[in-house]
């Protein structure tokens, strides 16, 4: 289960490992309606190629796992 406090902290860590995210899926429509919906099982984004590395270390390092790898296109 990926409740709130877990996608804001994803959001900052990313940040401050310098990765521009986008918030898209269920909890990007949750943060424009301004309130959650609904349980979410996951945070789906999108970043840039480039920062590929950078966000599965600041995961892990956050304590997820990698569940499915389909790189390039998604993990």
């Amino acid at each position: 289960m990926m409740h709130a406090p877990d996608v804001i902290e994803v959001i900052n860590a990313l940040g401050s490992a310098s990765v521009d995210v986008w918030v898209h899926g269920g909890w990007g429509i949750d943060a424009l309606l301004g309130e959650q919906t609904r349980a979410h099982d996951d945070l789906d984004v999108i970043i840039r190629a480039d920062d590929v590395k950078a966000l599965i270390r600041v995961t892990r390092e956050l304590g997820f796992a990698m569940m499915t790898d389909e790189l390039p296109k998604s993990l």
